[in-house]
């Protein structure tokens, strides 16, 4: 499987029962269906995201109308993490799999104490 953002090649990482792809040039990670949600709720998950976030990726527009499915090659849709709009992923329409930069899983699991708050005011 190539990397949809940059063509690199991707290689397996496990994390405890669930295997992910991870790209070996821009250490992007593509997740098949439901392995984000898993790993989102697993603890110490994000050790397989072994690349700091590049803060250019938050900034501007994605390539996400040009990025097709390294599964399944149909064009990938823009999506964000809820209560991290900051977070942007490509997620796949057609097999649900989804694509997160290097660094976007750890930022996910890593709560801000703003994100924390805002998430604790919805709730009540």
């Amino acid at each position: 499987m190539n990397c949809p953002k940059c063509c690199g090649s991707m290689a397996p990482v496990a994390f405890r029962d669930v295997e992910v792809d991870r790209c070996d040039s821009c250490g992007g990670i593509w997740f098949d269906l439901m392995e984000l949600e898993r790993l989102a709720k697993t603890k110490g998950a994000e050790i397989i995201d072994s690349a700091a976030r590049k803060m250019d990726t938050a900034a501007g527009p994605t390539t996400s109308a040009k990025t097709k499915c390294p599964h399944c090659t149909e064009p990938m849709i823009e999506m964000t993490v809820h209560g991290q709009p900051h977070i942007r992923f490509e997620s796949c329409t057609v097999c649900h799999g989804a694509f997160l930069d290097a660094g976007e899983l750890r930022d996910m699991k890593q709560l801000t104490l703003a994100e924390w708050l805002r998430s604790l005011l919805r709730r009540g």
